[in-house]
Parts: structure tokens; sequence; C-alpha cells
């Protein structure tokens, strides 16, 4: 028999091959080509409503994850928590109005009583009370004092004798309260909740980046699916193929059994793939979808995506450690840690031993009628001063110990900020090197790609010809799939080590600037 008739031969058993499927290969066989059909008619079926398909670029993806999904959600939530703390810090540098009373009080009771001679009895306590008063309270950080001023109102009825209605008033009162010696909150406050703050909402542009990172992998995880469920489609088409034309030289005698074998265990292994294939990727498409907040049964169609610039720049470790340093809220953060240790040492020392100064000053008048009450000719003075302080006499060395306690904490804060700069200073450089790497990496990753393809494609062709045997075209099979995934998988790390660049320094190397927030917090 000439090559010309053993091909065509070959041709019509390949149009065979469905009709005899079913004598032929197992049962499972059938029922998986069967579910494959019906998957694709319910795939075309889908992409007939416009509303359950779309076509998703890698930024779409990531604009819509910023916007919708549950991690950037948390991260607005995070941001609208630290303002609200900072807001209220700022609240308590403004003066505080209070209003404070009893509205009424009234009390029955018998009470005892100590007459002259020293005797006591018992008497009988019935009155009506009310009483009321504003507060203006103005904290002074610079020196941790706390300055007020109020007025206030009181009146008293009594039912059991003929006591007249009294009427008590204070029009002004000031009073101040004033540390000496003591530790001074206020002033500590100053200087870290604005680096907290800050920090705060440099680190919400760093969780959006997270965000987008986050995205970058579903969406790989579901292109790289697609593309692995093409793969498997084709190494399905070929193997039967490959299978019908290796039966065929089987009933002519030219291929052993063993190969045949070997042919039937690659293209019960190709369905094996297709069906695992399948169930990956709707694996994927169901986490990228919940992930961006989709509504169930939308189906997903990816793009491998295009660097956001024409080629792929290099970037300069100084440039990135400076972009970095400016920036990223670990600096802020570093800044606040050494400033809480200096504060935990001053309050240290301050809780030693205290001093703090009280003043008040203030008139008030009291009659039967209100308005004379408030006759600024019948006020008094009312007035006080004194000045508290607290040595201790015997601690046994209580208060120096936590003195040097704080101190020795604050020496460990001081070792541990330099080690975090020097691990945040090396791990910018690993991102450098590797994201400048990269390019080439993908470049070569192509390449074999390209070849791994041709070889598969020359190792078919010799095979049908009898050139190699199943071992050497099972090899460049493998090889094939393992390339083109590697490439899918440099395609990532490039996006990926880009974004983690970002997320580092806060910056767009491309559009050259800073990364804005995408979303405001609402006052």
């Amino acid at each position: 028999m000439n090559n010309e008739q053993w091909i065509m031969d070959n041709e019509r058993a390949s149009q065979r091959t469905w009709q005899l499927s079913v004598v032929h290969y197992p049962l499972s066989i059938y029922f998986n080509r069967m579910k494959k059909l019906i998957f694709i008619l319910l795939l075309c079926a889908g992409n007939s409503f416009a509303q359950d398909t779309i076509r998703l670029t890698l930024q779409d993806a990531i604009h819509l994850a910023v916007e919708k999904s549950i991690d950037a959600k948390i991260a607005k939530n995070q941001l609208l928590a630290a303002y609200w703390q900072y807001r209220s810090y700022r609240r308590e540098l403004l003066p505080q109005l209070t209003f404070s009373g009893t509205l009424p009080e009234y009390s029955r009771s018998l009470n005892m009583y100590q007459n002259e001679d020293g005797s006591y009895k018992y008497i009988n306590s019935d009155y009506n009370r009310f009483n009321g008063g504003l507060s203006l309270t103005q904290n002074i950080p610079w020196t941790g004092a706390t300055l007020s001023a109020s007025t206030s109102y009181e009146r008293l009825q009594q039912y059991n004798n003929s006591a007249p209605l009294q009427h008590k008033t204070t029009p002004v009162a000031i009073s101040l309260e004033q540390p000496i010696l003591g530790f001074n909150n206020f002033k500590w406050l100053l200087k870290t909740e604005p680096l907290r703050y800050s920090a705060a909402q440099k680190q919400a542009v760093v969780d959006q980046e997270e965000v987008a990172l986050t995205v970058i992998g579903h969406y790989f995880g579901l292109l790289s699916e697609e593309i692995n469920l093409e793969i498997t489609r084709q190494n399905m088409s070929n193997a039967q193929r490959l299978y019908t034309i290796a039966e065929a030289r089987h009933r002519m005698g030219l291929v052993p059994n063993v190969e045949l074998m070997q042919m039937r265990s690659a293209l019960l292994s190709a369905e094996i793939a297709l069906t695992d294939g399948q169930f990956s990727l709707d694996n994927r498409m169901f986490n990228l979808r919940s992930f961006l907040g989709l509504k169930d049964g939308t189906v997903i169609i990816p793009f491998m995506p295009e660097f956001v610039a024409d080629s792929v720049p290099q970037f300069s470790f100084g440039e990135v450690l400076e972009q970095a340093q400016k920036n990223n809220p670990f600096t802020e953060n570093l800044r606040r840690s050494l400033i809480e240790a200096d504060r935990d040492v001053s309050q240290a020392r301050a809780n030693r031993w205290s001093m703090s100064l009280y003043a008040n000053f203030g008139m008030s008048g009291q009659d039967a009628n209100l308005r004379s009450a408030y006759n600024a000719n019948r006020w008094e003075n009312d007035q006080s001063a004194s000045i508290g302080i607290r040595v201790p006499i015997l601690d046994w060395g209580k208060g120096k110990g936590q003195v040097k306690m704080a101190e020795a904490n604050r020496e460990i804060t001081h070792a541990q900020v330099e080690k975090q700069n020097l691990d945040f200073t090396q791990n910018i450089y690993l991102m450098v090197q590797n994201f400048n790497s990269q390019p080439r990496q993908l470049e070569l990753a192509k390449y074999m790609d390209e070849m791994a393809q041709q070889r598969y494609k020359s190792s078919v062709e010799l095979y049908v010809l009898e050139k190699i045997d199943v071992l050497n075209l099972t090899d460049s099979e493998k090889a094939k799939d393992q390339a083109r995934r590697s490439y899918i998988n440099e395609v990532l790390l490039l996006w990926q080590y880009y974004y983690q660049l970002r997320a580092l320094t806060l910056y767009d190397f491309i559009a050259r600037q800073p990364i804005a927030l995408l979303y405001e917090v609402e006052n």
C-alpha cells in the first residue's frame, strides 16, 4: 500500500470516529464527550445574552475591584475610622461647652443633727431642689493645663418650716488646673496623632494597590485556565486523530499492541484533562466574579494584557528608594514608634513624683428674690487656690525601675527601627532587581513557547510519517504545554512586580506622579 492510499484510508477512518466511538471506547469516554458538547451549547446560549457576558481587560478588573470588592470596602472603613479618630483628637483641642444640672431633686427624710451642747437629734428634712450650670473648658496642650469658665444657678424650697424660697447664683467662675511636674499627654498627642492619620491616609493607597495585586492574581488565574482549556482541547483533538491513525496501523499490523495502548492511554488522559480543565476554569471564574462583586452566572472573558507602557522601563534603585521613603506609611509609622518610646520614658519619670496647681475665682450671690441674687452689689467672693504634691518616701525602687524599664524599651525600639529600615531597603532592592530582570525572562519564555509549539507541530507530522515513536511525541506535547504555561506565568510576574513597586512607593513611574486615592472619605 502506497503512502497516498494509506493517508486516504486514514481520512475515511477519521470521519467514522464519532460513529464508532461507542463501540471502540468505554462508555465513560462517550459520556465525557457528551458533557463537553452540552457545555459548549450552554456556553453559546449564555453568550447570546449580553448582560451575562463581560469582556474584561485587566485594567477594567482593577478599577472594578477598587470600587466594589469586599477588600476595598474594608480599606475604606479603616480609613474612615482613622479619620474620625483624628477628628476626635482635634476636637479635644477646641473649647468644650457642657451643661449639668438636677431637674429637679425632691427629698423627704430624717437626718441626724448635732446640737450646740454636743448632743444629737433627728430632724425632718423635706425639700425640693433644682440646679443647673454651664461650663466652658479649654485644654492648653503646650502646658497641659485645663482652663474653664462656668456659671450656675440653684433653687431650694423647703416644705417643713417657714424658711423662704432661696436662690443661689454664680454668674461667673474661672478655674485653672496646671500640672507643674506631671505628665503632659496633650504635648505628645500633638506629635503622634498627625503622623498616625497621615500614615492611615497613605495606608489606604497601599491597600488600594494590594487590591490591585489580588485581582491581578485572580485575573491571571482565570486567563491561565482559559489557555489551559484551549490546550487540553487541542490535545484532545490531536489525541483523537493520532489514536485513529494508530488504530488503523494496528489493524494493518504496522503498530504493536503496546503502542496502541499508549495512544489509548493518551486519549483517556486528554479526556480527563479536559474535564479537569473545565472544572478549574469554573472555579477560577467564580473566584474572580466573587471578588469583583458581579452577579452569579456572569461569564467573564479575559484578555492577555499588554503592559501599561509601550516598552517596559528600567527602574533606578535610588529613585525607587527615595519615593518609598517619601510616600510609604512605613516611614511615618517608624517615626511615631520612636516618639511613643520617648513618651513612655517621660511618663515613667513623671509618675515618680508630681505637683499640680489648682486655682479658682468666682462671685456668688444668694437671696430669696431671684433678681437680688443676681445683684452685683450683693455678690461675695468665692475663690480658692492650692498646690498638690505627691512625692514617694519609700517605694523600694519601684519608680526608678519603671523608668529604667521604659528606657530599655526605648533602646529596643531604636534597634528594631534600625533593623526594619534595613529590611525595607533590602526588600526594595530585590523588587527593583526582579522587575528589571523580568523583561528578559519574559522574552526568553516567549521564545521557548514559540519553539515548543513548532517542535510539537513537527513531532505530530513526524509521528504520522512513522519517523518518531509515541514517547518522543508525548515528550514534545508536555514541553509545549509547559512552555505556554511558563510564558503566562512570566507575564503574571511582570505585572505583580510592577504593582508591588507601586505599593511600596505609592508612585506611578509610568505617569511620573504620586498615586491618588480613587475614593474619598465622607465626612
